[in-house]
């Protein structure tokens, strides 16, 4: 994969970049569709305006361990989370972004995504 352990400017155009660390794709036969690992780091004023990364497909959950907070904070719901440090949301059901940082913030971001339930939720 070219694009695993470089680093590239963020989707959202706002100052951040990201590293791919890991991405497995496991198709359909499986309830857990698969996963990926990003390295996430945000310059100084860099930030992530408010989004929701829709999945028609499946369920997205999506946990953010901050190792750097940079001064700036997580806005969104999350489904659980301890402090600033550690946030375990769903990106596909709920805004989310971060406010500009005053210092580099840097964050690993783990996601999965899991066949949708009958209900579509």
């Amino acid at each position: 994969m070219a694009e695993w352990l470089r680093w590239r400017a963020g989707r959202l155009g706002s100052g951040y970049r990201k590293m791919l660390l890991a991405h497995v794709d496991l198709g359909d036969g499986l309830d857990l569709l698969g996963f990926d690992a990003w390295l996430i780091d945000y310059a100084p004023g860099a930030s992530i305006p408010p989004h929701i990364d829709a999945v028609p497909f499946a369920r997205h959950f999506r946990l953010n361990l901050v190792l750097a907070t940079g001064g700036a904070r997580f806005d969104g719901r999350s489904i659980w989370r301890l402090g600033e440090r550690v946030i375990f949301f769903r990106p596909d059901l709920a805004s989310h972004g971060v406010a500009p940082c005053a210092r580099r913030r840097v964050v690993l971001s783990v996601g999965w995504a899991t066949r949708r339930a009958r209900d579509g939720k």
